[in-house]
């Protein structure tokens, strides 16, 4: 049978695309790689600016709503904020990515458990081979994630910038439990250019170490010190793995004539958060109305590059000021808690990273330059100016 569409790749970007194009009438055959449900490492917060792009039924795999934010630095000086509005939902990879491939099943997409070999181009179509055959279609959708078989096939997205991380899901006391489930929270300085984090599940947290560049190759060697001084109280730890990201990139070439990348196998992962579902959604629906408009895949590029990429540049701005000084920078948010809010309401999607940056830059800039120290941090004011 020939496809219009072959989707490598179930994850949420995958899932998501081959839902919106079987409900756009398009024939489509979704390929990943093992039997799913299955535990996927991720620290699963789902920023609520999810809210204004996903149908809200996945809610029903939500573990948290969360209004809280907490950051501390080094395990120590924790800053709490309480949003009126949620700032994130938190998920398990498996539930969530099995939702989205359950309702791709029901608007008519045909889902097949094979591993992808190859993926080559025709005059006119695209095959790809398995483990357990071939296929031929008109395009192919890569979403197999950083590592991607469908970009190292086509030639594509090969300059890659990636970040480490080690994740668990551990459990702690019932008590501890309680006073852990509003907030999502993150700590500074636990990993060089990156952050620790605890997110809080229905019956457990989920926590991990991650950090951009090759400092951080080893998160291993930060994880446990981030576990000592952040959460001294576990009972059990379980599914703790360690996972390389493949972060935004402004030289990526994610698109040729047959074949648009989404998410992690796009490198749509943002610099600053480390944040990849929200991303992963958006792209794929971006992908799907460029095919039913019937226009050339330059114009998923040229979508991508206002809609994800332009914020990505603020995005790494903010990253490279706050991971260059981390101690400072977490001084600052203390003395301006007002800062906190407008992180909350950049999680929601109720403002930008650009709009974000220009109200707060002149304020950091002020305060970091009463600093006697600042010029040992290049970073901060290649990031300010």
């Amino acid at each position: 049978m020939f496809y219009d569409a072959i989707v490598v790749g179930l994850g949420p970007a995958g899932a998501t695309a081959a839902y919106e194009l079987a409900r756009r009438g398009f024939s489509v055959l979704a390929i990943e790689k093992a039997k799913l449900p299955r535990y996927k490492p991720c620290g699963g917060a789902l920023s609520a600016r999810i809210d204004k792009i996903l149908h809200s039924g996945f809610k029903s795999v939500v573990e948290k709503n969360i209004s809280g934010i907490c950051l501390s630095y080094q395990g120590e000086d924790a800053i709490h904020h309480i949003s009126k509005k949620p700032v994130c939902y938190t998920v398990m990879r498996d539930r969530f990515d099995y939702y989205l491939t359950e309702k791709a099943e029901q608007e008519g997409a045909r889902v097949s458990m094979e591993r992808v070999m190859k993926v080559s181009e025709k005059v006119s179509s695209v095959q790809v081979i398995t483990d357990s055959g071939s296929y031929e279609g008109g395009i192919v959708i890569g979403a197999d994630g950083a590592g991607s078989s469908v970009a190292r096939s086509l030639g594509l997205n090969k300059k890659k910038k990636f970040a480490y991380l080690v994740k668990g899901e551990v459990k702690i006391p019932p008590r501890s439990m309680e006073t852990a489930v509003d907030e999502i929270r993150f700590d500074m300085g636990s990993i060089p250019y990156g952050y620790g984090w605890i997110f809080p599940k229905a019956d457990h947290l989920s926590v991990g170490v991650g950090g951009f560049g090759s400092r951080c190759e080893n998160p291993f060697a930060y994880y446990s010190g981030f576990m000592e001084k952040c959460v001294p109280d576990v009972t059990e730890t379980f599914l703790k793995r360690r996972c390389a990201l493949s972060f935004f990139n402004d030289a990526a070439d994610i698109w040729n004539d047959r074949c648009m990348l989404l998410g992690d196998a796009a490198s749509l992962v943002d610099p600053f958060t480390g944040e990849g579902i929200y991303y992963a959604v958006r792209s794929a629906q971006i992908a799907a109305g460029v095919m039913e408009a019937g226009q050339e895949f330059s114009e998923y590029g040229a979508r991508i590059d206002n809609e994800i990429y332009k914020e990505f540049r603020y995005a790494a701005r903010v990253g490279r000021v706050f991971y260059s000084a981390p101690k400072l920078v977490h001084g600052i948010l203390k003395k301006n808690p007002e800062f906190m809010e407008m992180f909350a309401r950049l999680s929601r999607g109720d403002i930008g990273y650009e709009e974000m940056w220009n109200g707060v830059k002149n304020r950091f800039l002020k305060e970091m330059l009463s600093f006697s120290g600042l010029r040992s941090f290049p970073g901060v004011l290649k990031g300010l100016v």
